[in-house]
């Protein structure tokens, strides 16, 4: 098959898989867990790897049920909060095919398909289309194909994930890959797998139409303890944000430099750059108007140029998603700016007497913005002035 048929091909499934909604194979065991498991992304052919908690109790939050066959495989999934179920899923096994379908169960339709086609051992293909919340209420009542029509025009519907792997000395060596997202629209790129000595996947390289590459998976150095990656990883992204903030030009000394961790994607760093006089009017407002202002400063934002982080920072966040503990990055994230503000930019870059680095995600609230200051390395005297 090509990118574009097995695009074609999930499609069709999808239409067929609306008279399948109450197939749901009998499960042998139960398990409960906080966020998803089982993606077909993780499954190996023998066994899925599912390395994140699982619990045979229902405790608070595990909102996601799953249930295990004979073989300790996921058969069939449900999302259930308050006990309402919203929605629910199951697996197939063939010895070529690994499927799971999702049913949103407000509308009764597909929301979510995965396929793995397999050739004996070798995994020659996967396939994903995931509907991007819920389909249009106005589009309730019309036929299967004029809904799946309106999701592909509209570029906020779908995510989709069509990949084809090539193999070199009976292992994956490269995957050609086509993919859909909101607001993204669709793009292709390809992929390149790199291994060790020991033959263990290392890492994965994704090179875009434009020549660019980016890492999508490196495994985690067994040489080194988890705390350790963290520092270097914050180690090397605090010499690379001086690097760049030596290319941009200042006219008077920088007075803040906030540093932004996105909670999503790569969580790769961008930064924002507070003038001395900036700095001084944010400072003459008091308590959480001055926090408030600070958050909301229409500054803009560039990105760190250098990628030396990149590889460790992948692999610190690939063990941060496992462990799903992500107090492990924000932590790496404040030490970073915590670097910054006890070595003063190494002198290379022109301060304010008071001046601050502190790093920041999506998640920061003004009432928290003291803790930060404080795990970020700014002394008493200075958090003490960014409190009510």
């Amino acid at each position: 098959m090509t990118l574009s048929q097995l695009k074609q091909d999930i499609i069709d499934r999808w239409l067929s898989a609306y008279d399948e909604e109450n197939i749901l194979p009998q499960a042998v065991k139960t398990v409960y867990a906080p966020t998803i498991r089982f993606e077909l992304g993780d499954y190996n052919k023998d066994q899925f790897d599912e390395l994140r908690i699982l619990s045979t109790e229902r405790l608070p939050g595990y909102n996601f049920i799953y249930g295990l066959d004979q073989f300790n495989r996921p058969c069939y999934f449900e999302y259930q909060r308050q006990d309402k179920v919203s929605k629910k899923g199951y697996y197939t096994y063939t010895d070529s095919l690994i499927e799971y379908i999702e049913y949103d169960v407000t509308t009764a339709s597909p929301s979510c398909i995965q396929r793995i086609i397999y050739k004996g051992d070798e995994k020659i293909s996967f396939q994903s289309i995931r509907i991007n919340g819920t389909i249009d209420p106005e589009l309730h009542g019309t036929t299967k194909t004029e809904i799946m029509n309106n999701l592909l025009k509209n570029e906020y519907s779908l995510f989709c994930c069509f990949e084809l792997y090539h193999y070199t000395d009976n292992r994956i060596s490269t995957a050609d890959c086509l993919y859909i997202a909101p607001a993204s629209g669709e793009y292709q790129l390809q992929k390149k797998y790199n291994y060790n000595d020991a033959g263990e996947l290392d890492e994965i390289l994704d090179t875009s139409s434009d020549n660019s590459v980016l890492y999508s998976y490196v495994k985690t150095p067994t040489n080194i303890t988890l705390q350790q990656l963290s520092d270097q990883v914050s180690q090397l992204i605090a010499t690379e944000i001086i690097a760049t903030l030596k290319t941009v030009e200042m006219t008077t000394p920088m007075g803040i430099l906030e540093i932004d961790f996105q909670s999503i994607g790569t969580f790769s760093p961008v930064i924002g750059i507070f003038s001395q006089q900036q700095q001084e009017d944010i400072e003459k407002l008091q308590g959480e108007d001055r926090v408030t202002e600070l958050f909301y400063f229409d500054n803009e934002r560039t990105l760190v140029e250098g990628r030396s982080f990149e590889r460790l920072l992948w692999a610190f966040m690939n063990e941060v998603n496992i462990l799903e503990d992500y107090d492990l990055a924000i932590a790496m994230a404040r030490k970073t700016a915590w670097i910054l503000n006890n070595n003063k930019l190494n002198n290379e870059i022109p301060i304010t007497k008071n001046f601050m680095a502190y790093s920041t995600d999506w998640d920061v609230e003004a009432k928290d913005f003291t803790i930060v200051l404080k795990d970020c390395g700014l002394p008493e005297e200075e958090i003490n002035k960014w409190k009510d």
